[in-house]
């Protein structure tokens, strides 16, 4: 979290959020005053973690299903949009950094966290970083 920036306040899309394990940490790391939106295209884990909000009284994070091109974020609204260990499973990479911009503010940044490729022994799953830059790079991101 310290690595990517994530403070106090920031209001998060974080995208394939799945069952949460990412999400819940990073509502504590933004407190109260912050949000976490929690995206996935599987209505069931989102019931998930709306459920474990409900149980842990957990009020700064909010559900959002997403399209398979287009999280479905609140436009210009986000701090940061982050996808931990997923983007590989994305059907149109590309096309949902390019949709994912709209969401962001102005000084807003996408941060996309993915084991390299090269150290895990296999290629098959997890993007390259060059792969992932070509994509940010072709939807319009400024610096990669």
């Amino acid at each position: 979290m310290d690595v990517i920036g994530l403070r106090g306040g920031m209001i998060v899309g974080e995208a394939g959020a799945s069952y949460g394990y990412f999400t819940f940490k990073m509502s504590q790391r933004v407190g109260t005053t912050g949000m976490i939106y929690a995206n996935d295209i599987d209505p069931s884990v989102l019931q998930l973690i709306e459920e474990k909000c409900r149980l842990e009284k957990i009020t700064n994070i909010k559900t959002v299903l997403g399209a398979v091109d287009d999280p479905l974020f609140p436009k210009n609204s986000l701090d940061m949009v982050v996808v931990f260990d997923c983007l590989f499973e994305f059907s149109q990479p590309a096309g949902w950094m390019q949709n994912t911009r709209k969401y962001l503010k102005p000084e807003g940044r996408l941060v996309i966290v993915d084991p390299d490729p090269s150290k895990m022994g296999s290629s098959e799953h997890f993007l390259s970083r060059k792969k992932i830059q070509d994509f940010a790079r072709e939807s319009g991101y400024a610096s990669v």
